[in-house]
């Protein structure tokens, strides 16, 4: 899907390196998701309520500021220092998600132990 992130599109083309992002970060906040539906206590249920009110909005941003679509990349093509901020601030979100995902598993495991 995100060929041109690669380079393999001629010259002249933008790499799409946001929504690959935005992509990657929606993957990750299903996982998170996924992860706490499938543990099922009750503890966990406000938290994931609280994951899938996230996801959502963070959808609803990748689909009004072009992000979701390579829309995004395009808008900020001659300015490097947004599309550098925003990349960052994706990958600053995946790890938290990815963080958040061990955690809610750590967390089960412990409760399991005690």
């Amino acid at each position: 899907m995100y060929d041109i992130m690669w380079g393999k599109r001629g010259p002249g083309f933008t790499k799409a390196i946001i929504a690959a992002r935005f992509e990657v970060c929606s993957q990750a906040f299903s996982r998170l998701f996924s992860t706490c539906v499938s543990l099922t206590p009750h503890y966990l249920d406000a938290k994931a309520k609280s994951v899938e009110d996230d996801l959502g909005r963070f959808i609803t941003w990748g689909s009004e500021t072009g992000a979701k679509d390579q829309t995004l990349d395009y808008k900020l093509r001659k300015s490097k220092n947004l599309h550098d901020t925003v990349i960052q601030l994706l990958q600053q979100l995946k790890s938290a998600l990815d963080e958040g995902s061990v955690s809610v598993l750590l967390n089960r495991v412990n409760a399991r132990h005690i």
